[in-house]
């Protein structure tokens, strides 16, 4: 007589049969005897929000959020990029860790102070983002892509019960989620200073996203590795320490940065480097655009007459890895210093000649010497007094340069 071992998920096998056979037998049947053995009831209720922070269902398939499929939860904090690329989610609360085909269902209730809040929500595959417990959903990019972001302006007050979807089908995984209250206006030019602002999507035409925050940098030559404000290459400009605003990633954003206003003279514009994109404006129109990357390079744009009213505009789009520009300001002109000495060979009494010499001073790079008469220049007075002659210098001689 043989005698029988039953184990879970219906496999009925004979003791003598061969363990690695029934190995196979299990993974055909699609099961996962170790996960299924230690957690046959998956932990959560699917139903309760996480306060203030999310609470995330998950499911065994992509875009199926049915309770048969439900194999138990994780957390996360209100603000998270949860990127795994192409490994795993697990965790204690959850049957078995999942990279392909599983979806989540994040809740979180938060009770918001009135006004409009930005929203950001990227991922790889499909997201969506529901503020009235899963009705409706105003960011909805449900399909398959790779990572992209979405971000929308919405007015909240009092208590919100957030609902955040989210599946992958397959290759990498990666969903993220930020919100804040501090509205941008990024049309503004800095006044003698580069405002810096920061849009959560990669986008050089700055068409899609949003800005989500800003700094401001006194430098006159631009660097977003050196200076005032500076941050690191391998973050973003919410890294900064005069960051003002919503964090943004530390790929797959755009920066720009604007100044009008500058000491008057003429400016050889040099790119110092650049990664990835970047673009260079002058006073709203196009004076150079890079692909990535320029890295100790100066790379020199042209010569442009400056001053209190021009206006410069550095863009930044940043897809992964570093990020940086820098943007240099040479002036051209080099002002003219006065001589300190006028001499003469000889002292004029009517008529004659005489050589003038002047010494000392420097000539600009813009400036010339020029002669004249007038105020600028020595005058000599001569007269008589008993047959005898007298000449004088009046002391108003100048040099102009």
């Amino acid at each position: 007589m043989l005698h029988l071992l039953t184990i879970k998920n219906n496999v009925t096998v004979p003791k003598r049969t061969n363990i690695s056979k029934l190995l196979v037998a299990v993974l055909l049947l699609g099961c996962s005897f170790v996960a299924q053995s230690q957690c046959p009831t998956p932990s959560g209720d699917q139903t309760s929000y996480g306060s203030g922070s999310w609470i995330g269902y998950v499911y065994n398939e992509a875009n199926n959020f049915n309770t048969a499929n439900y194999k138990g939860y994780v957390t996360q904090t209100e603000f998270f990029d949860q990127d795994v690329s192409t490994g795993s989610i697990s965790g204690s609360n959850l049957c078995g860790s999942y990279a392909d085909r599983f979806s989540v269902r994040y809740k979180m209730q938060k009770t918001m102070a009135p006004g409009n809040y930005t929203f950001t929500v990227g991922g790889d595959d499909g997201y969506r983002l529901s503020f009235d417990g899963g009705i409706t959903f105003p960011i909805n990019n449900w399909n398959d892509h790779s990572y992209t972001s979405t971000s929308i302006t919405y007015y909240l007050s009092g208590v919100v019960n957030f609902v955040l979807e989210y599946y992958e089908n397959g290759g990498y995984s990666r969903i993220s989620y930020s919100s804040c209250n501090s509205l941008v206006n990024p049309s503004l030019f800095g006044s003698n200073v580069w405002n810096v602002y920061g849009f959560n999507a990669s986008d050089i035409t700055l068409a899609s996203g949003a800005c989500v925050g800003y700094y401001t940098s006194n430098n006159l030559n631009f660097d977003t590795q050196t200076g005032t404000n500076s941050w690191s290459n391998i973050l973003s400009p919410s890294a900064s320490a005069g960051w003002v605003g919503c964090p943004l990633p530390n790929d797959y954003f755009t920066m720009t940065a604007k100044r009008k206003g500058f000491p008057c003279g003429t400016y050889t514009l040099a790119m110092q480097n650049w990664d990835d994109v970047a673009q260079v404006y002058l006073n709203g129109t196009l004076i150079w655009s890079g692909t990535c990357c320029g890295t100790s390079t100066n790379s020199v744009i042209g010569s442009y007459n400056l001053d209190s009213n021009s206006e410069i505009e550095i863009r930044l789009q940043e897809y992964a890895g570093h990020a940086y520009v820098g943007l240099g300001f040479t002036n051209t002109n080099v002002a003219s210093t006065a001589p300190t000495t006028l001499s003469r060979t000889t002292s004029l009494c009517g008529t004659g000649s005489t050589t003038l010499t002047a010494s000392g001073g420097t000539l600009g790079s813009t400036g010339s010497y020029q002669w004249g008469g007038g105020s600028c220049w020595n005058e000599y007075y001569c007269w008589s007094n008993g047959g005898v002659s007298y000449c004088k210098s009046i002391n108003k001689h100048n040099l102009l340069g």
